[in-house]
């Protein structure tokens, strides 16, 4: 059973005893060392009382059996409490009467827990405040608020908490402002006070836990939590959600006591250890506002900012600041000003850091993780000695998965797309890829490689890797595809010397619209790269040639072979003019490159690891040897061959006549035709 006493005008949290084993003498012992400030340890003459709370008075208390008694009493009424009324020869007058003259106010109600200490300014405690940043090496971190951040972010509803049940709160006030609005002085009208209040707080003083609900934070009499860090943080949070600024009262270790800093504002709160100090509790709580929501709180400091928006800084470093600040109001109706949110900014940054320079680290640990859980795979790690220093720097980081590479060469076409992406973390980098396509025409990664800059260097490094997996005889039989920069050609070319060459036509493109623009150019060189035979492009040059004869010179300038479509050997099969399924493998990780370096690359392996299974399941369905996109295109040509006629020439050739302006041979012996499609 709880323990607690009145004495000299103050109440005080004695012990948690056993009821059998207890005695007046026990008692007052207990009263003494919780009292260890107070006059009263000097006291010759003690009468003791306890308070019922269904009795008008307090029963006196004599011997041990009256105490025993009362302790039935309460058991049998349920309560798990006991309030006894400790008097002695030096009170003056009752200790239960008030000694001030000032007008009562709803604070007055658990006033008797407050030792007379100073006002401290709430500005003294700010430092000490200051919310605490989650770690980083765990995956989720609560930033010691007892609540999740990242729900706290995604909660995006606008209804209303409802923070205690006022209904509740109403009725167990009704007697104690009764009390106070009459003003009575006697003792009977105190012990009433007494009764009141401690009836409001026996409906919780046995404690719960805090638990968040959700996005909401609800906060009620009785509540306990961890650590009066975790109990501060909560109210910090609440405070920012609720719109209103706080008044650090009391901020200490044993007890801290807050008000909403708006004037007349009846909203406060008090918390201290209960009574096994294993727990920081709440012991008061006026719930209501009188005051108007504030939407400029300078409790969401910029390193709170930092620490709820860190997860969004973690897969894009470049977020601007306008996007977590309408993030802020539309999730706490908070108005920051622009400086705030660049310092909390430079503050995420400053950690990601941290978060970056610890994952290159892993980086040997990762390799042999892949080497041991992936037999057959290729991944090498290049460091880098400069200036003599100690500990090497990062240079590159290959890795070539070898079920990656025995899906290129059973189901893939052998035309791979070469690019390179720029990483958005601290330590910037560029992460090379290679791609191929499937069978279905679907975009299939073989290798990757993050490396410093890109260059001649690094892409012969690439290109080296690269050859080991897939390469022979210099890569004959091979087509890659690129954007022409001249550090990817020399690497192409001094690496896979056989291999095809193909220039993306939308480079070319960009390229040449800035020295000749024009719809008509553009149209016209469009229908050039896409020409399936060699009279359509000559049609489409000539007109290109009577728009711009600079333009012409200038295309023919770069090897047709490379960007021309009726060009392309047909052993590749394969017709793409651009480098799109490049482009596309980077757009589809663009989310990981702002992430960690192993943190990024595990995200691209996991994403993989998912495409490939679903389209294992997707072929599994299929009731066709042929892929899905290759019928549709075969049943396309079959409805578009009906307005064709046929004319039968010599064993397996045939004339086919479009209209009379357009004809072509076909040989089905050597699957040739005129038309280049």
């Amino acid at each position: 059973m709880d323990i607690e006493a009145v004495m000299g005008g103050k109440m005080v949290n004695v012990a948690h005893v056993i009821p059998e084993q207890y005695t007046l003498k026990k008692l007052w012992e207990d009263v003494k060392d919780v009292c260890f400030d107070l006059p009263v340890r000097e006291a010759k003459e003690v009468r003791y009382e306890v308070l019922l709370p269904w009795e008008k008075l307090n029963m006196s208390l004599k011997t041990d059996s009256n105490l025993q008694d009362a302790f039935k009493k309460l058991r049998n009424k349920h309560y798990s409490w006991a309030m006894f009324v400790i008097k002695t020869e030096l009170d003056s007058k009752s200790v239960l009467r008030v000694q001030n003259q000032k007008k009562k106010t709803p604070f007055d109600k658990f006033s008797v827990t407050q030792y007379a200490e100073p006002e401290v300014d709430w500005s003294d405690f700010a430092a000490e405040n200051e919310f605490t940043l989650p770690d980083l090496n765990a995956e989720t971190s609560n930033a010691g608020v007892g609540v999740n951040i990242d729900g706290l972010d995604s909660g995006d509803s606008d209804e209303e908490f409802d923070y205690v049940n006022e209904d509740k709160w109403d009725a167990g006030l009704d007697d104690y402002y009764s009390a106070d609005d009459s003003g009575a002085d006697s003792d009977a009208g105190d012990d009433e006070n007494i009764v009141s209040a401690t009836c409001n707080y026996e409906a919780n003083s046995g404690g719960f836990e805090f638990t968040p609900d959700g996005a909401n934070i609800v906060l009620k009499i009785g509540q306990l939590f961890k650590t009066v860090d975790e109990f501060r943080n909560v109210v910090k949070v609440f405070a920012i959600k609720d719109g209103f600024r706080l008044k650090r009262v009391k901020n200490e270790k044993s007890r801290v006591t807050l008000n909403c800093a708006a004037p007349r504002c009846t909203w406060r709160i008090h918390a201290s250890p209960n009574w096994n100090k294993k727990h920081f509790q709440i012991k008061t709580y006026m719930p209501e506002h009188t005051c108007e929501r504030n939407n400029e709180n300078y409790e969401a400091n910029s390193t709170w900012i930092a620490a709820i928006y860190l997860h969004l800084f973690r897969s894009n470093t470049q977020l601007p600041i306008d996007v977590f600040g309408s993030k802020l109001f539309r999730n706490y109706g908070i108005k920051c000003c622009n400086q705030r949110l660049y310092r909390a900014k430079n503050k995420a940054l400053e950690l990601l850091g941290q978060d970056h320079k610890v994952s290159f680290t892993k980086l040997f640990r990762y390799m042999n993780a892949i080497l041991s859980s992936n037999p057959g795979s290729t991944v090498s790690l290049e460091k880098v000695w400069l200036g003599g220093g100690v500990n090497p720097h990062f240079k590159y980081f290959f890795v070539f998965f070898d079920a990656n590479r025995r899906g290129f060469f059973e189901g893939c076409r052998q035309f791979i797309g070469v690019d390179g992406c720029h990483l958005k973390g601290l330590y910037k980098g560029v992460l090379l890829s290679a791609v191929s396509v499937d069978a279905n025409y679907g975009i299939y990664l073989l290798a990757m490689c993050v490396v410093d800059n890109e260059n001649t260097e690094s892409w012969t490094y690439f290109m080296e890797k690269l050859y080991e997996q897939i390469g022979c005889n210099g890569g004959e039989g091979l087509c890659f595809m690129s954007d022409r920069q001249k550090g990817i050609l020399n690497a192409i070319e001094r690496v896979f010397p056989h291999a095809l060459k193909r220039y993306c036509c939308r480079h070319i493109y960009s390229n040449f619209k800035q020295k000749f623009p024009g719809m008509l150019l553009k149209k016209e060189f469009w229908a050039a790269c896409r020409s399936a035979n060699q009279v359509d492009f000559n049609n489409h040059m000539a007109e290109i040639y009577s728009i711009s004869p600079a333009a012409h010179k200038w295309l023919l300038q770069i090897p047709v072979v490379c960007w021309a479509k009726h060009c392309f050997p047909v052993q590749i099969k394969c017709s793409h003019v651009t480098n799109n399924m490049s482009e596309s493998f980077n757009n589809w990780i663009s989310n990981f490159r702002g992430m960690p370096i192993v943190r990024m690359l595990e995200e691209i392996r996991r994403k993989i690891m998912i495409l490939i299974h679903k389209r294992y399941e997707q072929a599994n369905t299929w009731q066709d040897e042929l892929p899905p996109l290759v019928r549709r295109k075969v049943i396309e040509a079959r409805v578009e061959s009906r307005t064709l006629s046929v004319i039968f020439g010599h064993d397996k050739t045939f004339e086919v006549m479009e209209d009379i302006s357009k004809r072509c041979v076909v040989d089905l012996g050597t699957k040739h035709c005129d038309c280049g499609e």
